[in-house]
């Protein structure tokens, strides 16, 4: 039933746009890296490859739909690299988002109706803010990364869904949202449907930038009678939330922070797993800002679910090498300068200088995996787009496994 209500929310939409001409605009990037393979003992480096492509249609400034899609391999070499099947782990081909919204003024207001499928703006990702707010990103560099548009977020839902948003003029926004999930439930053998509801709180300030939003889970297990599904009956009660905030001048000193939890039992069913929130489950991170007239310094201090480290361009060699972790606790230090130039082509370089520790707790750090990675980078301008090259050094290797100290990035991002 909602999987007719959304397809009729789209085709709704889609009608109201017949008569208006359309405006393209797009984002792609693509990321080679290179690594020593992760089985291997002895100097075997692997070509790996990220790609995202985004594409806008704008009609007459109320209607928009959106598509994005992101590709990946380990190993572009492997036989297996074209491979379709699901359990094929070398490579793998996702739908980021297809999304319809159609916008309308109305009392001093601007509303949205979207309709979509995917990861549609998803908790902790800053994309929300920059549609709404016309603003730069605002998330840290350490969690850079080339899964898209929405960057790495605090925890990706792949949905179906619909949401309404209202921005008033006074730059407040709320978004509520309803979206139907597939999930697997704890200590079940099979997955579950839930039935989602959120909502979204963000404004713009002078001097601040706020995004928090929370929302309910409830999964749903078929009741059958004489063989056959009769309706669906609610087996838990699980809440999610995250939040952002921008505090300060961007300009010369601020204090970011983000926090996030992917899932909390309120009420526990039957299929689920009675334990307590764990520092694992909890993304963490708290940065302050400085920026001169010469260069920027951030110094992060952060906890973040494997799920979500193992997805940022700095922090995934770590989540590599240590597959069997569940988060990463660290340090950050990122000096960079955006003021450089070679002749009239902008330049950025900088380095992160991470301490990173694996399954760690604040208090817990003397018996955990210490990683000491240097990370120097660049980004350049070119041919419309932003050239960025990148090295990770993990010196904790060096005297271990001399050949897994090594990374190379090298990306490319353009708009159109």
């Amino acid at each position: 039933m909602k999987r007719i209500l959304t397809k009729s929310a789209l085709a709704v939409l889609f009608a109201s746009a017949l008569s208006a001409s359309p405006f393209f605009s797009g984002y792609t990037g693509f990321l080679a890296e290179v690594q020593n393979k992760q089985t291997s003992k002895t100097w075997s480096p692997e070509l790996g490859s990220e790609a995202f492509f985004s594409g806008q249609l704008e009609f007459d400034g109320n209607f928009f739909i959106r598509g994005e899609f992101y590709v990946n391999a380990r190993d572009i070499f492997r036989e297996d690299v074209f491979s379709v099947s699901e359990d094929n782990s070398n490579a793998k081909f996702r739908i980021e988002e297809i999304s319809a919204t159609y916008v309308f003024p109305l009392s001093s207001a601007t509303h949205y109706l979207s309709a979509y499928r995917g990861n549609f703006e998803p908790a902790g990702s800053d994309i929300f803010l920059q549609r709404q707010f016309g603003i730069s990103p605002i998330n840290s560099k350490l969690t850079e990364s080339f899964h898209g548009i929405e960057g790495n977020s605090v925890y990706p839902s792949y949905v179906w869904g619909a949401a309404y948003t209202i921005h008033t003029l006074e730059d407040n926004v709320i978004k509520v949202s309803l979206f139907k999930d597939t999930v697997a439930q704890d200590n079940s053998s099979h997955n579950f449907d839930t039935a989602n509801l959120d909502v979204r709180f963000a404004s713009l300030f002078s001097q601040a930038v706020i995004d928090v939003m929370g929302g309910f889970s409830v999964p749903l297990e078929d009741r059958t009678l004489g063989g056959e599904e009769i309706d669906k009956t609610m087996t838990a009660l699980n809440g999610h939330g995250a939040a952002s905030v921008l505090l300060g001048n961007t300009n010369r000193v601020s204090f970011f922070s983000q926090v996030g939890l992917e899932k909390v039992v309120f009420i526990k069913g039957h299929t689920s797993e009675n334990r307590d929130i764990s520092w694992n489950d909890i993304y963490l991170l708290a940065e302050p800002r400085v920026n001169t007239q010469y260069f920027t310094t951030a110094l992060s201090i952060f906890n973040f679910p494997t799920e979500s480290a193992q997805n940022m361009l700095y922090l995934s060699s770590v989540t590599k090498y240590a597959p069997e972790t569940e988060s990463v606790y660290g340090f950050d230090l990122d000096v960079f300068s955006d003021h450089l130039y070679v002749k009239t082509t902008k330049l950025t370089a900088g380095a992160h200088m991470i301490t990173a520790f694996v399954n760690a707790t604040p208090g817990n750090i003397e018996h955990a995996n210490m990683k000491v990675i240097l990370a120097p980078y660049t980004k350049i301008m070119v041919s419309g787009g932003e050239l960025i090259a990148s090295a990770t050094v993990n010196f904790s290797e060096l005297h271990k496994h001399a050949e897994k100290f090594y990374g190379v990035n090298f990306g490319f991002k353009t708009r159109f």
